[in-house]
């Protein structure tokens, strides 16, 4: 996984080629590509502003997560937080087993 100071490159890196590539449109083409960008952009913000990040375990705790009761296994590709502020998942699933084992 990578951090965010990478991620952050690649996508500035990807913006400037995209940018870039523009000039080689007529105008109106060029308008239309930026406008679905934009579009793009907004859509990948508001998805990214509502993901949820599960608290990671605590060394010493039962090795269950304390906002929605599974295990660390299930969290792959998942975001994680041991800063408790942080934390925005909504807690179990209706029916989920606080021990984290699946019905």
């Amino acid at each position: 996984m990578t951090d965010q100071t990478t991620t952050d490159r690649h996508v500035a890196e990807a913006r400037r080629a995209v940018h870039e590539s523009l000039t080689l449109l007529p105008a109106w083409e060029a308008d239309r590509v930026r406008s679905l960008i934009a579009d793009l952009e907004s859509a990948v913000e508001s998805r990214t502003a509502v993901r949820m990040a599960d608290a990671v375990p605590l060394p010493g705790s039962t090795g269950i997560s304390a906002c929605c009761g599974r295990p660390p296994c299930e969290f792959v590709g998942e975001r994680v937080t041991r800063d408790p502020d942080k934390v925005t998942c909504t807690g179990p699933v209706a029916g989920a087993r606080q021990d984290g084992v699946q019905q």
